[in-house]
């Protein structure tokens, strides 16, 4: 045989092995994370609009955001609202200017507190122009909105936390 194709043949090989074990390793991650207690909500029962898990129940009707970072939102300002829809595992919602979307994950509740992590993916928003002091608000709502990653559902509100750092915290309509 000639060194060139023993080297080809080596290549093929070796990638073969390395793709081989690319797809185990990725298996192998795949169970462990289907098999965690990560909730994903397309997968839960939401006959009655909303999500149920041990201590977590979440109603999907409109929210509107009542504070962002601790402070009260001014009674004039344009409402912003969020609605969940468990089934498939999206949230949206109307900022001062612009609607707005993403998916989202509910994990694990936190062992200190009454909190569940939370993630969004995917955010996505239009992007209409409106008068500067709203396209200000709306920007430090879509920027505390992304770096949640802790959620509090109590009967009739919600509040987003980064670690214990409240950053929003909504009621319902």
């Amino acid at each position: 045989m000639q060194p060139e194709k023993l080297i080809n043949n080596a290549v093929k090989n070796t990638l073969k092995i390395l793709l081989s074990l690319c797809l185990t390793v990725f298996s192998v991650q795949c169970s462990v994370f289907s098999s965690s207690s990560i909730i994903h909500h397309p997968s839960l029962n939401t006959k009655h609009s909303s999500l149920n898990t041990k201590h977590l129940t979440l109603n999907t009707k409109h929210l509107t955001l009542v504070k962002i970072q601790g402070r009260d939102i001014p009674k004039n300002a344009k409402s912003v609202t969020l609605s969940f829809n468990p089934e498939a595992g999206t949230l949206s919602g109307q900022a001062t200017c612009n609607s707005y979307s993403a998916n989202f994950v509910i994990g694990n509740q936190r062992p200190d507190s009454e909190k569940f992590q939370f993630s969004i993916s995917n955010f996505q928003f239009t992007d209409i122009r409106c008068p500067e002091a709203d396209m200000n608000a709306e920007g430090r709502f879509f920027a505390a909105f992304q770096k949640a990653n802790n959620i509090l559902i109590s009967e009739n509100s919600l509040t987003l936390y980064r670690d214990n750092k409240e950053l929003l915290h909504f009621e319902q309509n």
